[in-house]
């Protein structure tokens, strides 16, 4: 029997029947007042958007977001496709070793990666 689990979203938390995986977070809006909304698309999947304010003639910008997930269990395995396979520490070239350099975590633009602004991380279970 496949033991299966139901994802399910309360606000910004996500759960996988009762225990808690995570929490989505949107930051860098500055004082713009956003609306962030999540639509589940088929089962399992999900598209979060966030709206804020703008206007065509460009008097009001856009403003900076980033989204970040971060878990609640400590993770054994993290990927940042074509950029980091669990910090590259088999490399010997430039690129990017550990998940911070100087203490500072590791920032990359979407367009950067492989699968645009995608992440995977796994834990022991």
């Amino acid at each position: 029997m496949t033991d299966t689990k139901q994802l399910r979203w309360e606000g910004p938390t996500l759960y996988a029947n009762e225990e808690k995986i995570g929490e989505v977070r949107l930051t860098g809006f500055g004082l713009v007042q956003v609306q962030e909304i999540c639509t589940e698309l088929s089962p399992g999947i999900y598209r979060w958007t966030a709206e804020a304010p703008t206007n065509l003639d460009g008097s009001i910008e856009a403003p900076p977001m980033a989204w970040s997930f971060s878990t609640s269990y400590p993770t054994d395995y993290h990927m940042i496709p074509g950029v980091s396979y669990n910090g590259n520490q088999w490399g010997t070239g430039l690129e990017p070793k550990g998940f911070t350099q100087d203490g500072v975590p590791w920032r990359f633009a979407f367009h950067r990666t492989a699968v645009a602004g995608g992440t995977f991380s796994a834990g022991a279970d």
